[in-house]
């Protein structure tokens, strides 16, 4: 671009050459009938030439400036022995479809003609031009296929373009650039220069554009955490070998789930833009219990640059430093599994009125009573991201569930969208299982029984100890428990030959019986009964003699061990004894015979009451104090004080209480996991139709005048 004001006498028209003679002061006439050759010169002048997408005009060229919108520097410097400064930088233009392209030029002391048009040519290496391989060379690895040299900024970038076009200049035209500290020429600019034309090497095939996808080679979907997606990444290399300009579009598409990211959070295909040569998408498949996704990706990429365009005058000739754009592909395959995540919880109530408790973990426990109505409800949720199908288990004769089986009236049932308990038919087995079919992610059902505590137990503390399951994998519920106290009270009732008063003649045989009734909640084993017969009178009864018991005559007492006795059930015990014969020792006194029994339960603590019965007898003076009258007590049934409740002993080593723990081996087990041109009009034709319209209209106008003569 030489440094001087373009005459375009190359393409001025003279006034002469379309000359045409018009008759003065004929009106208005005459000057409409000038309009269609109006028409056609400014269509031969105005219209583009060059209307296919080949065809080439300069943009932003204004004949005085050169470059209105275009940045450009001064470079001065040598062509042989003439010294010259030129505006040097990109050259802007477009195709005829509109389509923005820039060059640099070459041909440096041709005179450029601004109006002239461009068509394609060969590549800079195919068209004669000297040092074509270094120019190539320039054109590929120098800006603006590189980054600028000489700032980022917008005069930055001129003075970039400029030294660039300058180092091309030295090789296709023999150019060099003053030194540094001459006008137009500071050290950077100077250094950029230097280092460009040193650089610049025969230039080699280039390689095309290139893309890779990175991603994960399989994986666990379940682990991936939020949404369970993961990320790939697209890497871009140019054909020159550098990263793909920052902001590259890169089209991405999945044959799987979606495509998201910061900008996208969800749609497939997705576009994301390049930086530092790297465009990430993040991938999100449909879980599957096992499948893949196949992700693709596409850019389109500036190829290289080196295509000459050819002036339609004699002009400089131009050089794209972009060929065009060309298309770089990448896929990637990611397979992945997914699985169900079963969860259980299980709760324990007590239903029966005045007694109502809730219990969802192990402690606290529910306090119920004998005779309570319970329910077990156990939810199995999913918090895995593909449908569950299993079974869900609660065996009430699972050692660790103590107690369980020991419920009585036990009915399964299901419980509904709705909230309420539908019931389910009745199992032999006491292993209760439920099947979950088809539970989606995030769904939870229930299913429970309902059951009676029994009104007789056999321990002072029972403990209803309760855990579920299910299968698979084995994941086990919460455990919970409800606890029930029992009271072991006991009733002695003692008769003496059948009745509890009645008369026994002296030296008579007399029949006690102790019934021992169990009214409190416990079932009672092995219930002491004992009668002491050292005390008052007694001691005076001889001959004693006991059924399934034991008499010891040195301290008078008379003992039974009954085995068992579950509550409200009585267990009798009986001994005979004779009375003393008539004797003046007894005359004129009042002989009386107080018996009492007791009874208690070895090896049990805490609380055991015993209400014991007792008989008097009293002897009435009669003539020879042959005869005894039995006079009945006052109550046959009294509360013992406290000296007459037997002693709390301590239980035996093999006592039947024992502590209700959960066992060490417990069922639970870990939770396992299972296991993306237009048409070009030719300006002479439209022409020459206006000149023939032209005529015809003065033809008509002339004989219209004529005829006015």
């Amino acid at each position: 671009m030489k440094d001087h004001n373009d005459t375009d006498s190359g393409t001025r028209m003279t006034r002469d050459r379309y000359k045409v003679r018009v008759r003065v002061g004929r009106g208005r006439r005459d000057f409409f009938a000038m309009i269609p050759l109006m028409l056609a010169l400014v269509a031969y002048f105005v219209m583009p030439a060059f209307a296919d997408t080949h065809t080439y005009r300069l943009a932003g060229v204004d004949l005085n400036t050169e470059f209105v919108n275009q940045p450009y520097w001064m470079a001065p410097g040598n062509v042989g022995a003439t010294h010259y400064r030129f505006q040097s930088g990109l050259i802007a233009f477009t195709d005829g479809a509109g389509v923005p392209g820039q060059g640099y030029c070459i041909d440096l002391l041709t005179h450029r003609v601004h109006t002239a048009s461009y068509t394609d040519g060969a590549r800079i290496d195919q068209a004669g031009i000297a040092n074509a391989q270094q120019v190539l060379w320039l054109l590929n690895n120098a800006y603006p296929k590189a980054p600028p040299m000489l700032g980022s900024d917008n005069t930055g970038a001129a003075r970039s373009s400029s030294v660039v076009q300058a180092a091309i200049w030295h090789y296709s035209d023999g150019f060099q650039l003053d030194p540094a500290g001459s006008p137009y020429v500071d050290a950077a600019y100077r250094s950029a220069y230097d280092q460009l034309v040193a650089a610049a090497a025969p230039a080699a095939a280039l390689p095309p554009a290139s893309m890779t996808l990175t991603g994960p080679g399989a994986v666990d979907l379940n682990a991936l955490p939020g949404d369970h997606g993961f990320d790939v990444t697209a890497s871009i290399v140019q054909d020159n070998g550098r990263p793909a300009p920052d902001g590259t579009e890169v089209n991405f598409s999945s044959d799987n789930g979606t495509l998201g990211g910061a900008a996208h959070p969800s749609s497939s295909p997705l576009i994301a833009r390049t930086a530092g040569g790297h465009a990430a998408v993040h991938a999100v498949p449909t879980p599957a219990a096992s499948g893949s996704v196949n992700l693709s990706a596409t850019a389109s990429l500036p190829v290289a640059p080196g295509k000459v365009l050819l002036p339609n005058v004699a002009s400089q000739r131009l050089v794209e430093t972009s060929w065009g754009q060309e298309s770089a592909s990448a896929q990637l395959a990611v397979g992945f599994s997914a699985h169900s995540t079963p969860t259980i919880s299980k709760e324990a109530n007590d239903e029966t009125a005045g007694h109502l408790g809730k219990a969802s973990t192990q402690t606290p426990a529910i306090a119920a009573q004998v005779g309570d109505h319970l329910s077990y409800e156990t939810a199995i949720g999913n918090s895995g991201l593909i449908p569950f199908t299993g079974v869900v288990h609660d065996n009430l004769a699972d050692p660790k569930n103590t107690l369980m089986t020991k419920l009585e009236n036990v009915k399964q049932y299901a419980v509904d969208a709705a909230g309420k308990r539908q019931p389910l038919p009745a199992t032999a087995t006491q292993d209760l299982q439920w099947a979950v079919t088809g539970l989606a992610p995030g769904q939870v059902v229930k299913f429970g029984f309902e059951a009676d505590v029994p009104k007789a137990l056999d321990l002072p503390v029972n403990t209803f100890f309760n855990c579920a399951y299910v299968t698979p994998p084995t994941t086990v519920s919460n455990c919970v428990q409800v606890v029930v106290n029992t009271v072991p009270n006991v009733l002695a009732v003692k008769l003496a030959d059948g009745q509890k008063s009645g008369l026994a003649s002296p030296g008579g045989t007399l029949s006690y019986t102790v019934a021992v009734t169990n009214t409190g909640t416990r079932n009672l084993t092995n219930v002491a009964v004992t009668d002491n017969l050292s005390k008052g009178n007694l001691a005076l009864l001889s001959k004693v003699a006991v059924k399934t018991g034991t008499f010891d005559a040195a301290t008078r007492v008379v003992a039974w061990t009954i085995p068992a006795l579950a509550v409200g059930a009585t267990q009798t015990v009986s001994f005979t004894a004779q009375v003393p014969a008539a004797d003046v020792t007894l005359c004129g006194t009042t002989p009386t015979y107080e018996n009492v029994a007791e009874a208690s339960q070895p090896g049990v603590t805490g609380g055991l009451q015993i209400l014991p019965s007792s008989t008097t007898l009293t002897g009435v003076p009669q003539p020879k104090c042959a005869v005894v009258k039995v006079i009945p007590s006052a109550s046959a049934v009294v509360t013992p004080s406290a000296s007459a409740v037997a002693a709390e002993v301590t239980p035996p080593a093999s006592g039947v209480e024992a502590a209700m723990t959960q066992p060490a081996s417990a069922v639970e087990a870990a939770t396992t996991t299972m296991p993306f041109t237009g048409h070009d009009i030719r300006r002479e034709l439209v022409l020459g139709f206006g000149l023939l319209l032209t005529g015809a209209g003065l033809i008509m106008a002339s004989r219209k005048e004529g005829e006015r003569a």
